[in-house]
């Protein structure tokens, strides 16, 4: 993660940022930062075909961390974080491996 004045988190170039879907929590997707500007980022595998294409992003900032979305903005839409670095999701999703578990009392 990348720091700049007053303590933002920002993107590195050459950093692969890691995120899982909202939809199923086991599925991942990375995305490597090959360029950037202070309001862009030039990111890989941003299309849902899985090519290696290099797309633009816009940055936006939340919570002092830089942020895009790489499919566009929509309800329930990705967003890729400075912080979503890819070592730091790999490491919680060696818990995803886990056989799931139920519950019964809220079965009903």
């Amino acid at each position: 993660m990348g720091t700049t004045r007053e303590g933002l988190i920002t993107f590195e170039v050459g950093k692969t940022y890691t995120i899982n879907h909202i939809v199923d929590s086991c599925l991942f997707t990375s995305y490597t930062v090959i360029r950037r500007t202070a309001k862009s980022v030039w990111v890989t595998n941003c299309d849902h075909n899985d090519e290696r294409k290099v797309c633009r992003r816009s940055i936006t900032i939340r919570n002092g961390c830089e942020q895009f979305k790489p499919h566009g903005s929509y309800s329930m839409c990705q967003t890729v974080y400075a912080t979503s670095l890819d070592g730091i999701v790999q490491e919680k999703a060696k818990n995803y491996n886990k056989p799931y578990t139920i519950d019964r009392k809220y079965l009903g």
